[in-house]
């Protein structure tokens, strides 16, 4: 079993208060749930598709990372659009299951450094299927899912 240690850094653009970038993060199972989305855009409507998508990861972030993105893209990113990566990593095996559309980076650092190519796309507007792809993290190693 991996030791795990997370931390949330977020701050808005400028001089906005408020801002379409938001993180989910949730524990269960021995495994931990991580959704970022970055919603085009700032200020209030940006903030409030934004709030709605936290919404709906809140609930349902036990289900299916390529279900989840879909849902996403069908009807919680529309007008507006953004880019959006979720993942699930399981404590046990280190296994880190991702989806990932546009540019918020997944990488490892360690023994063995990767980074994660994700698919190009914009997530409610132009988005080809999502696909889930995997990363193994090892004891020792640190990951990062950043907003680019």
């Amino acid at each position: 079993m991996i030791k795990i240690d997370y931390f949330l850094a977020q701050r808005p653009a400028c001089n906005e208060d408020r801002n379409g970038d938001f993180c989910v993060i949730k524990k269960l199972n021995g495994q931990l749930f991580v959704g970022i989305v970055d919603v085009s855009g700032h200020g209030d409507s940006a903030y409030k598709i934004a709030a709605a998508c936290k919404k709906f990861l809140e609930k349902n972030y036990r289900k299916d990372l390529v279900f989840l993105t879909q849902a996403l893209h069908k009807g919680m990113l529309k007008p507006r659009g953004g880019v959006a990566t979720l993942a699930r990593l399981d404590f046990k095996t280190g296994e880190l299951r991702y989806v990932g559309v546009g540019n918020i980076a997944v990488r490892k650092f360690g023994k063995h450094c990767e980074r994660a190519i994700l698919q190009d796309g914009v997530v409610g507007y132009i988005m080809p299927s999502p696909k889930e792809n995997t990363m193994k993290l090892d004891d020792g190693d640190a990951g990062e899912i950043s907003d680019l």
